[in-house]
């Protein structure tokens, strides 16, 4: 997907050094943007597209470049409620089973572990962007019911990665 692809750039981005830019042929990370702003138009033209790539993608473009301040600060709070109301919309705060019952046979395992991480992600990015600058959390306690992701849950997303690197 070249939203998600666009989104992950503009985070490497964050990270990679002066020398390295000018190898790249530009002269500045303030150069770069241009990949940062190809993503933000590829989120805002990419409405009907899959919601779960609009969460994955839209809080990578928080990651402007290094010096953020003002304006810029500002989008650290803002891309990531972007995702959290998405993830609100489409009901991942939701379990989808009530009380230990397979409610919705619709869903299969992989799409509820993918789900709650999904989830849990926003849930840690809001509470983590709260508590560095200041604002209270968003997303209430008491609004949710999506269960914490297992260690299941992670073998599974990431088992064949974990394999790689041994």
């Amino acid at each position: 997907n070249l939203l998600l692809l666009c989104s992950m750039f503009s985070v490497s981005a964050s990270y990679i050094s002066e020398p390295l830019f000018n190898r790249a042929e530009y002269e500045t990370h303030k150069q770069f943007k241009d990949i940062i702003k190809q993503a933000k138009l590829l989120f805002d033209l990419s409405s009907k597209n899959d919601k779960i790539i609009l969460i994955q993608s839209s809080p990578p473009p928080r990651f402007l470049v290094p010096g953020r301040r003002g304006r810029k600060a500002e989008q650290s709070w803002y891309w990531p409620d972007i995702a959290t109301s998405i993830a609100q919309t489409i009901g991942l705060d939701r379990n989808p089973d009530g009380k230990g019952q397979r409610m919705n046979e619709a869903i299969s395992e992989r799409q509820r572990r993918l789900w709650r991480n999904i989830w849990w992600s926003c849930f840690l990015r809001d509470a983590w962007l709260a508590f560095g600058m200041g604002r209270p959390v968003r997303i209430n306690t008491e609004d949710y019911d999506c269960p914490k992701p297992t260690i299941e849950d992670s073998e599974a997303n990431f088992g064949n990665v974990v394999r790689l690197r041994r």
